[in-house]
């Protein structure tokens, strides 16, 4: 059982990123052909043009519903919302932004898409995440993916006068959102030449993420003419495998899209490691449980399983063992 269980997490899932292709319907069986499980697209289209200012006059804001069967929609479709600026000091640019939101996640839940993808672009957005969480309150179905860069490019920037933190972008979004379980990220993954920390790795690694962003340019170039990853990217990849995350190639270089997919599958046979902690303890990392009263209440055995796992017990008695 274990065997099957490891092939399953080996076999990892790979979309592919379409931000406005001409027919969705191509891009769809393109992606499909070339081995991917999804693409992330525009949901709305720019040649359909958008009076926020009419009150209830049906508009068309993107390619009809029927361009694909429901079923497509809800499997192979991660829908990319218009970049607007809920936030913004300025007046008319913040309610138009409002309008297309709504609009934009309205149309997402008619079309029983399964995940948004929302990119943040700044620190402070209130306001985004309290229109995003009045529709999450309000029963909306869909996960929503916050796409954001493991590392802001003014880290890497020798003329940026401050550094920004992405996290902490991530962080008090969520918080406004009041930590809904729906919300994920959807993490860039950063430059060779400006590696994240281990510890700031880590601290992404506790988070739900649920997709890792590649763009095509971060790949090398081996012997053979293929694209590949450099080791250090391969050893950040082979950190988020513990926690079963999806893949986004982000396409910005012509070739043959199939082959990164196809390296991150020979990637996730090499790297894939068996743990049998993390199998564990896998779909509970982020859910606080009920405290535990051993002599006054009943402990089921699987509890006392999972005592008997715990790895840092055993730590801790060799040390006070060895000071002994």
């Amino acid at each position: 059982m274990n065997d099957i269980n490891d092939e399953k997490r080996k076999r990892i899932s790979v979309g592919l990123y379409s931000s406005c292709p001409a027919s969705i319907k191509q891009a769809i069986t393109f992606s499909l052909e070339q081995g991917y499980h999804f693409i992330v697209t525009q949901i709305t289209h720019p040649s359909y043009t958008r009076n926020v200012k009419k009150k209830g006059e049906p508009q068309a804001i993107g390619r009809t519903d029927r361009v694909l069967q429901s079923n497509e929609w809800g499997r192979l479709i991660v829908g990319e919302l218009s970049s607007v600026d809920v936030d913004s000091d300025v007046r008319y640019i913040q309610e138009k932004s409002k309008n297309i939101l709504a609009q934009e996640l309205g149309f997402a839940s008619h079309l029983g898409i399964p995940a948004i993808w929302l990119p943040l672009t700044k620190p402070n957005n209130p306001q985004l995440a309290r229109l995003l969480n009045e529709k999450l309150i309000s029963s909306f179905s869909y996960s929503v993916w916050i796409h954001v860069p493991m590392i802001h490019p003014s880290r890497v920037s020798p003329i940026a006068e401050s550094e920004e933190d992405t996290w902490q972008w991530w962080n008090e979004f969520r918080t406004y959102c009041n930590y809904d379980k729906r919300l994920g990220l959807a993490l860039e993954l950063c430059t060779a030449q400006k590696i994240a920390p281990p510890c700031e790795i880590s601290r992404w690694i506790g988070e739900p993420v649920k997709a890792i962003v590649i763009p095509t340019s971060y790949f090398l170039e081996n012997q053979y003419g293929k694209p590949v990853l450099s080791k250090v990217h391969q050893e950040i990849l082979q950190k988020f495998m513990s926690i079963d995350v999806q893949y986004v190639i982000k396409v910005d270089s012509e070739g043959d899209v199939s082959l990164y997919l196809r390296y991150l599958q020979f990637l996730g046979k090499k790297l894939y490691v068996h743990d049998v902690m993390n199998e564990f303890v896998h779909g509970f990392e982020d859910f606080l449980q009920n405290p535990l009263q051993p002599l006054t209440e009943h402990l089921e055995t699987n509890i006392y399983e999972i005592f008997e796992k715990d790895q840092v017990k055993y730590d801790t008695y060799q040390m006070q063992y060895t000071k002994l």
